[in-house]
């Protein structure tokens, strides 16, 4: 059982670096820009509200404490969501990345002549359409293998 389990587990380090690499700084630059944004708009709107409210003295040192408490506060709470995004999309890129380089792997076989069919190990994996199209191609030649031409249409 637990063989079988180390066999199913899935890798934690880069498999296709490129690609992940991509997807990464893709998913980290969004997170980043869509965070700063709302921010940004957050801050302006609240200074605009309050110097719309006219409060008076003692009220405006209060609120000036509350947002200098958040110009601090804010910066924290964005950089847990960067961390908990990078994780996120790094789950992500091995979601992707895994099964394409498993199937990569099999169609070079498959070319080769040493399997007949593509198979990915998990059913719950992103390729697995892609991989199911393949075995119907696959199989659809080796059918028109004896009497077609032998090329694609």
């Amino acid at each position: 059982m637990r063989e079988r389990r180390n066999k199913e587990r899935r890798s934690t380090t880069l498999i296709k670096k490129n690609f992940q690499n991509r997807f990464l700084k893709l998913i980290g630059i969004s997170m980043v820009c869509s965070m700063l944004v709302t921010m940004a708009v957050f801050y302006v709107v609240l200074r605009i509200k309050i110097n719309q409210a006219g409060f008076s003295g003692y009220t405006q040192e209060r609120l000036g404490e509350v947002l200098g408490w958040l110009n601090l506060v804010l910066p924290l709470i964005t950089l847990v969501l960067l961390v908990i995004a990078g994780i996120w999309a790094n789950h992500l890129s091995f979601r992707v990345a895994g099964p394409l380089y498993a199937l990569e792997k099999q169609l070079i076989m498959l070319i080769e002549h040493k399997i007949s069919r593509v198979q990915l190990r998990n059913q719950d994996d992103e390729m697995i359409p892609l991989a199911n199209l393949i075995n119907e191609l696959v199989e659809k030649r080796m059918e028109g293998k004896g009497g077609g031409s032998g090329t694609y249409e």
